[in-house]
């Protein structure tokens, strides 16, 4: 009776779970609880079998992680909200000759962390600090990429690490926009204007049609996207600087002025300053070894210069900054520790509490810092809000 039943259940659009539970329930009436035992042993087995014919099976589980896994340095990581983060992280067994290459992955803030072996990707397990040819660049909670500094190797993956598959990096094709889920590299032509490529939500790569013209060679390499969806580019040549925002997702680009009295001596349309946005409605340009500062709030047609918390000190060291979600600025003394922050719109800056004292990293939706008086050494910590902070370890 109950194989005739079951092969009627089979027959249901498959998995319909819910179907079968409930004729088990009326047969429970009509048969007891005895037959219906025997039969929810069978329907796990039956279940088994309809997830392997009708649908992929879920993604194979984290692997254990080596004892000797640790971030590589200088460390790749980046949150996409405050849970969910990625970090690039290494296997260097002392008997072996090369390091194996892993993806951690963490949804709960880096409280926690499951790793996934990258495939076909090492290392030399060498005394001189090497450390992997790659950067990790994070689309979403699931999507990541890992593109070979050689630019001719690409690994990437859509669940997190548990698989992967290896496209080429090469722009393939054109696109009106930077799609919102997407990534875009400035890419450098000698002699002639620069180009965008975007990475796509699928793993390819293509350019974009319109990219800011302009005879970049020195640029920042990765586009900068503002939290209100703006995008940014910055760069220069041995004659001038630039810095372009594009507010409808590259389609065009806007020319940002730059303040002329943070111009280099002798070279009036070169700055040593260098952009930090994060609302994308405030930028801010920062000399970091001049300790000079200066804030737009409407693409450059108006700049203020601001009065650095800090005096500029003997030692050349500079000042690190670290813009706010309220379009306000932090700036870290690293030479006596001491931090300051300016809100949003406001004119001076103010002391922070010591535990915000950390010279840190945006890193997304969350901050990274180092140890040691530069907050460049091991080991590393994060933190959402600057007070509490976790180490990075797994």
């Amino acid at each position: 009776m109950l194989r005739d039943e079951f092969q009627e259940l089979a027959a249901l659009p498959q998995p319909d779970v819910v179907a079968m539970l409930g004729r088990l329930k009326r047969r429970r009436r009509r048969h007891g609880i005895g037959a219906v035992a025997g039969a929810l042993a069978v329907l796990a087995i039956l279940a088994g079998i309809i997830l392997t014919v009708g649908e992929s099976p879920p993604p194979p589980a984290a692997a254990t992680l080596p004892a000797n896994l640790a971030v590589t340095g200088p460390p790749q990581v980046h949150f996409v909200d405050a849970d969910h983060g990625f970090a690039l992280a290494s296997s260097c067994p002392a008997s072996a000759g090369a390091c194996g290459v892993w993806l951690a992955n963490t949804s709960d803030g880096g409280r926690s962390w499951q790793a996934h072996q990258v495939p076909d990707l090492t290392y030399p397990n060498t005394d001189e600090g090497a450390e992997p040819r790659v950067n990790l660049r994070v689309l979403d909670a699931s999507r990541a990429a890992l593109d070979g500094y050689d630019g001719d190797r690409r690994w990437f993956t859509t669940d997190a690490g548990a698989t992967w598959t290896q496209p080429s990096p090469r722009p393939d094709g054109v696109v009106d926009s930077i799609p919102a889920n997407g990534l875009a590299q400035v890419e450098s032509n000698a002699g002639g204007p620069i180009g965008i490529v975007v990475l796509l939500p699928d793993g390819r790569s293509a350019r974009l049609a319109t990219p800011p013209v302009a005879p970049l060679i020195e640029s920042m390499t990765d586009v900068a996207f503002g939290a209100d969806g703006s995008a940014w580019v910055e760069g220069g040549n041995d004659d001038r600087s630039w810095v372009f925002v594009s507010r409808n997702r590259g389609r065009s680009w806007n020319d940002v002025p730059l303040p002329a009295e943070a111009a280099e001596p002798g070279v009036p349309h070169r700055t040593t300053g260098r952009l930090a946005v994060h609302d994308g409605r405030t930028a801010f340009l920062v000399d970091a070894y001049g300790y000079r500062l200066w804030r737009t709030t409407d693409d450059g047609r108006h700049w203020v210069a601001l009065t650095a918390p800090i005096s500029k000190p003997s030692e050349d060291i500079g000042m690190k900054a670290t813009p706010e979600v309220d379009g306000g600025l932090t700036v870290f003394d690293i030479l006596t520790g001491r931090s300051f922050t300016l809100p949003g719109n406001g004119e001076r800056f103010a002391p922070v509490t010591a535990a915000e004292r950390r010279p840190s990293d945006r890193i997304g939706a969350r901050f990274l810092a180092g140890s040691g008086q530069s907050g460049q050494e091991p080991p590393y910590f994060h933190s959402s809000d600057r007070r509490s902070w976790t180490e990075l370890r797994f």
